[in-house]
């Protein structure tokens, strides 16, 4: 439409008429996911809701056949899809058989790492061939029909692909005769550290490079480094591997010059416009300057088979740009001899409005990206940083550098916690601690009144210890930071297990309601307990203050042994729960048990 133009509503009537009914999963109460399609037809299809309720729309009069599935099920075919103009036809209600038994207590790590390691038992019938492992990151998506690893012999999985600050949703089918799957385990949710992600970037000073695009470790260890990668494919959609773009700063004493490397793991060919861009905001105040002024803008170090270039442009508040000025004589080296592409720079800091001038505080803000231009546009944007930043041009999303930067010892962890988990392990659990240069936590250990050993590190924020069970026996531990240059903070907290004289492992099988871990949880919590009997029906029912059921969890014949329930915060129509205190209530034959759980957000 153009300028005076008319604006028009459109009331379309799409005709033909609806299917809706009810499907039902054998061995659960949560009959959503069923995948109800029309198969004589493209795109005519729906989900069904927790219900088990489907509704198809606007279908073309005629007969159809209806096609009814879902993974660990048999496909239920009808024949009978009736199609009236200008009506809805309620169709029988389905039942779908499962083909197996479900894996048991899937368990999905939360920041103990660069990934997400899954854990299950086999099902109540015994051990499977293999598992199918299958992720969604939303819970209003279903599962993909493509799993997202397979295993076989074995009842773990790790998943390589997660990304940092995102949680992800896991369940785990088996394998079962005729190449089928059993239906879904209970649902785990996991995530990985995301304690390498900054948003500052800390300029040290430090010796003067040689700018030759290889990088020595030794003339670059006194830099500051971060990690550039694009994990999140923020502009073009194509995630990288995290740590696969390495970025270096540090600056010469009379801070006059810049050092910058880069170091691109995906890039294995230098090409001309293989670049590394620098936006600054010199004084740091979320803006670029009005049209005309020149003292802010964008660096690129940028090869060409003609010579490495390093070029500035200003940049003004109104999107708009100034002409590039290509710098005299520039110290700037790109190289693929390592195997992948290095970049070595130097940016001139000075009073010159092409030279960079931070502001109040010897601060700035920056915007990062590094560019590998083996394709045509959109070019492939291996390091984005700040990760979230959404707009290049726009310095109010950009992190900041602070140059002359003093390292500093490092924070300890804070609220360091213990708690004992089946099977004789020790789960540590801490806070991220407030820094810029972290590297990593070491795990501390001391047996009663030992001296304290460093016994293991990790850039998670959690940490599982298998003991040995001795009987009046202490077991302490205590973590501490350390930061890119060697530094460690001191100890945090320590915290202390200590054993009884009966090993737990000894005890005479009972009927009991252990409680559960975390409590206070968010977003999940893991119930133990143990059964005593084979053929009692046991029930695990979570109930709000108001003695109203929220979520049936268990109500099955299960096989005397301990047992773990993981309980996702969701009731039984799988919305959220609110932050409450919520009771849960066992029984089991004769015995009667009730928890108090609180779910805080």
């Amino acid at each position: 439409m153009g300028s005076g133009g008319n604006i028009y509503s459109v009331d379309c009537d799409l005709g033909g008429g609806n299917i809706t009914g009810s499907v039902n999963l054998e061995g659960t109460e949560n009959n959503a996911g069923v995948f109800v399609e029309l198969t004589d037809l493209d795109d005519y299809y729906a989900y069904t809701d927790t219900t088990g309720v489907y509704f198809i729309g606007n279908i073309p009069e005629g007969l159809y056949i209806v096609e009814y599935s879902k993974t660990g099920y048999e496909t239920y075919t009808s024949f009978d899809g009736l199609v009236v103009e200008g009506e809805t036809t309620e169709m029988a209600e389905v039942t779908l058989i499962s083909y197996g038994d479900v894996p048991q207590n899937l368990q999905a790590s939360q920041a103990t790492g660069l990934t997400v390691d899954l854990t299950w038992d086999d099902p109540v019938s015994g051990t499977a061939p293999g598992y199918f492992v299958y992720r969604r990151q939303y819970t209003t998506d279903p599962y993909p029909d493509e799993p997202l690893g397979i295993v076989f012999a074995e009842n773990t999985y790790s998943d390589e692909t997660a990304l940092p600050r995102v949680e992800y949703y896991y369940v785990v089918t088996a394998m079962t005769t005729g190449g089928y799957q059993s239906p879904y385990s209970n649902e785990a949710v996991g995530w990985i550290s995301s304690g390498f992600i900054i948003d500052e970037i800390s300029v040290f000073i430090g010796t003067t490079p040689v700018i030759d695009g290889t990088l020595e470790i030794e003339e670059w260890s006194d830099a500051f480094c971060f990690d550039a990668s694009d994990f999140w494919g923020t502009y073009d959609s194509t995630p990288q591997p995290i740590g696969s773009v390495m970025g270096y700063f540090k600056m010469n004493p009379d801070q006059s010059e810049l050092y910058v490397a880069f170091e691109n793991f995906n890039d294995v060919l230098l090409e001309d416009h293989d670049e590394v861009a620098l936006y600054i905001d010199d004084n740091g105040d979320g803006v670029y300057p009005e049209a005309g002024d020149n003292s802010e803008g964008n660096y690129w170090a940028v090869h060409y088979a003609a010579g490495n270039e390093l070029r500035f442009r200003p940049i003004y508040n109104t999107g708009g740009v100034g002409d590039v000025i290509y710098l005299q004589n520039p110290q700037v080296a790109i190289s693929d001899d390592t195997g992948y592409v290095v970049y070595e720079f130097m940016v001139p800091m000075g009073e010159e409005t092409w030279m960079l001038n931070p502001g109040e505080e010897n601060s700035s803000s920056i915007g990062i990206f590094v560019l590998d231009d083996n394709t045509p546009d959109p070019h492939g944007f291996d390091s984005w940083w700040p990760f979230d930043n959404i707009d290049i041009f726009d310095p109010a999303g950009y992190g900041a550098i602070i140059f002359d930067a003093v390292p500093q010892p490092p924070p300890p962890p804070a609220n360091v916690m213990l708690e004992e988990l089946p099977g004789n392990i020790l789960h540590l659990t801490w806070d991220m601690p407030d820094i810029t240069d972290f590297d990593y936590f070491s795990i501390y250990f001391a047996f009663n009144d030992e001296p304290f050993e460093g016994i293991d590190t990790t850039v998670g924020t959690s940490y599982s210890y298998n003991y040995e069970f001795y009987p009046q026996t202490s077991y302490s531990f205590y973590v501490t930071t350390v930061n890119q240059s060697g530094m460690e903070s001191e100890p945090s907290e320590i915290v202390e297990f200590f054993t009884t004289d009966i090993n737990p492992e000894e005890i005479p099988l009972i009927t009991a309601l252990r409680g559960n871990y975390p409590n206070p949880f968010n977003p999940s919590t893991t119930i133990c307990f143990s059964t005593s009997e084979s053929d009692a029906n046991t029930e695990l029912v979570i109930y709000n203050t108001k003695g109203q059921i929220v979520r049936t969890l268990v109500n099955d014949n299960l096989p005397a042994g301990e047992h773990a329930m993981t309980w996702d915060g969701k009731n039984n129509s799988l919305q959220d729960c609110a932050s409450s205190i919520y009771f849960l209530v066992m029984k089991s034959g004769d015995f009667r048990a009730a928890y108090k759980l609180l779910l805080m957000k």
